[in-house]
C-alpha cells in the first residue's frame, strides 16, 4: 500500500486495507453527511468512489458541508468532492453522476458492480428505493438514519422480511421496522442538557435564570418521536428547576427544511422581540435560527439561541457571536456503531434487552428496551431495543476545533 496509509494499516492491518483498495463505494447524496462520508472513505483507501448528485454548491452550504467554500460556490457537488478526493489521493478511481436518484433514475445505476452503497439521500423517495434495490440485491444487513419517522416503515418491514436485518442511527423509524437503533441519548438526558446549555448562555450575558426567563422551543415537528421526546423532557425540566420561566409561545416547527428554518426562526423574533431564548433540538432548526438573529442583527449579547447541531454546522455563527455554545455526539461513532450492530446481527447472534456488546474501538454497549426513548413503545422478544451512545459533547469556542464533522 501507499505510504500515506502506513497509519492505518497499523491499525486495521494489510488484509483490511488491501480489502479497502479494492472496494467500490457509491456515495448517493453528496451534501452535508456525503461529503464527510466521501472524505473519510478516501483518506481510509478506498479505490474506487461513484458519486451521486445533481446539486450545485449554493451559500447556504457553507455552514455545514465540507465540499463547500467560497471558491466551490456553484459548482457541481460531486466535480468538487472529485476534485478533493484526487487532492487527497489521485489514484482513486472516481465516477461520477449529475442526476437526481429516484424511480425515475435508479434503472441508470448497476448496483451490482458497488461492494457497499452509502444513503446520504434527504428524500423519502430516494431512500425507499435504495431499500428496493437492497431487497432486490438480497443484502445482508441496511443501517439507516431516517429523515422520515414512518415514511420508510412499510419499506423496512418488507426488506426484514426478506430476511435483511435493519439497524438505525440519529433519526428512528418505528421500532417493528428495525431491529436496534442506536439513540444519542433518552429523552431525561437530552432534555435537561438543552435546557443548561441555554442557561450557562443566559448566565454569560447576566441573565438572572431563577427568575423569569421567556423562551421558546423550535425544532422540526411533533411527529419526529425523539425530538419531541427532547422537548418533552426539557420543558419538564424547566417547570421542576426553572419554574419562573415562561414558555412564550407552543413549539415552532420548521420540517427539517433549510430555508424554512430560517423564515420561522425570523417569526419568532418578529412575534416576541423580548424573548431571552430560543432552544432548537434539530440540527436544521439550530443554525436556521441563528440566521434568522443574523439577519435581524442579533448577537449572543442581545439573545441565547442554543440546541443540537454538528460542529461544522454551526461554526461561523461561533465566530460572529450568535452562538456562543451548542451541542450534539460524535455522527461518526454513532453511525459506525449502526454498522456494527447490523453486521453483529446479520451474521447470526441473537440479542435481547439486557444484554451487552463489546464493540471495537468504542467500548461496551448495552441494548435497552425501546420505551427508554419514547414511552409506551413496545420491545420484541429478541433481536430489538435501543443502544446508546456512549457520551456527547457540548461545543464552545475552546473545544470545536477538536471535532472535524
Amino acid at each position: 500500500m501507499q505510504d500515506q496509509y502506513s497509519r492505518t494499516q497499523l491499525l486495521l492491518g494489510a488484509e483490511a486495507m488491501e480489502k479497502l483498495h479494492n472496494s467500490r463505494v457509491a456515495v448517493f447524496g453528496i451534501g452535508g453527511v456525503g461529503g464527510y462520508t466521501v472524505e473519510a472513505l478516501a483518506r481510509s483507501g478506498v479505490g474506487a468512489l461513484d458519486l451521486i448528485d445533481d446539486d450545485k454548491v449554493c451559500l447556504t452550504n457553507l455552514n455545514r458541508q465540507i465540499i463547500a467554500t467560497r471558491k466551490t460556490v456553484g459548482k457541481f457537488k460531486v466535480d468538487v468532492a472529485e476534485e478533493r478526493v484526487h487532492d487527497i489521493d489521485p489514484d482513486i478511481k472516481v465516477t461520477t453522476y449529475k442526476t437526481f436518484f429516484g424511480p425515475e433514475t435508479q434503472d441508470s445505476f448497476d448496483f451490482s458492480q458497488f461492494d457497499y452503497v452509502v444513503d446520504a439521500i434527504d428524500t423519502v423517495t430516494g431512500k425507499l428505493e435504495l431499500i428496493q434495490q437492497a431487497i432486490d440485491k438480497g443484502v445482508d444487513a441496511i443501517c439507516i438514519s431516517s429523515v422520515d419517522a414512518t415514511g420508510l416503515d412499510e419499506k423496512l418491514q418488507e426488506a426484514q422480511d426478506a430476511g435483511i436485518y435493519v439497524s438505525t442511527w440519529d433519526s428512528d423509524v418505528s421500532p417493528n421496522a428495525r431491529a436496534l437503533m442506536v439513540s444519542q441519548g433518552t429523552a431525561d438526558v437530552l432534555g435537561p442538557m438543552l435546557v443548561e446549555m441555554a442557561v450557562d448562555s443566559l448566565k454569560e450575558r447576566g441573565v438572572d435564570v431563577n427568575g423569569e426567563v421567556k423562551y421558546v422551543w423550535h425544532f422540526s415537528n411533533p411527529s419526529v418521536s425523539d425530538q419531541n421526546s427532547w422537548y418533552v423532557a426539557g420543558d419538564a425540566y424547566i417547570k421542576e428547576k426553572y419554574p419562573s420561566w415562561v414558555a412564550v409561545n407552543e413549539p415552532y416547527y420548521s420540517n427539517q427544511d433549510p430555508a424554512q428554518s430560517v423564515s420561522v426562526g425570523e417569526s419568532i423574533l418578529d412575534a416576541y422581540a423580548d424573548v431571552d431564548a430560543i432552544i432548537c433540538n434539530d440540527s436544521t432548526a439550530l443554525p436556521g435560527q441563528c440566521k434568522a438573529a443574523e439577519n435581524k442583527g442579533l448577537t449572543a449579547k442581545d439573545i441565547t439561541i442554543t440546541g443540537f447541531c454538528t460542529p461544522s454546522g454551526m461554526t461561523s455563527y461561533l465566530e460572529n457571536g450568535i452562538c456562543t455554545r451548542w451541542g450534539l455526539w460524535d455522527c461518526g461513532i454513532q453511525g459506525a456503531m449502526g454498522c456494527y450492530l447490523a453486521a453483529y446481527i446479520s451474521a447470526g447472534n441473537t440479542v435481547k434487552v439486557g444484554d451487552k456488546i463489546d464493540i471495537p474501538s468504542i467500548g461496551t454497549v448495552e441494548v435497552l428496551a425501546n420505551d427508554a426513548l419514547v414511552a409506551g413503545q413496545e420491545t420484541a422478544a429478541e433481536n430489538n431495543g435501543v443502544v446508546l451512545l456512549p457520551e456527547r459533547v457540548v461545543f464552545t469556542a475552546e473545544n470545536v476545533a477538536d471535532y472535524n464533522f
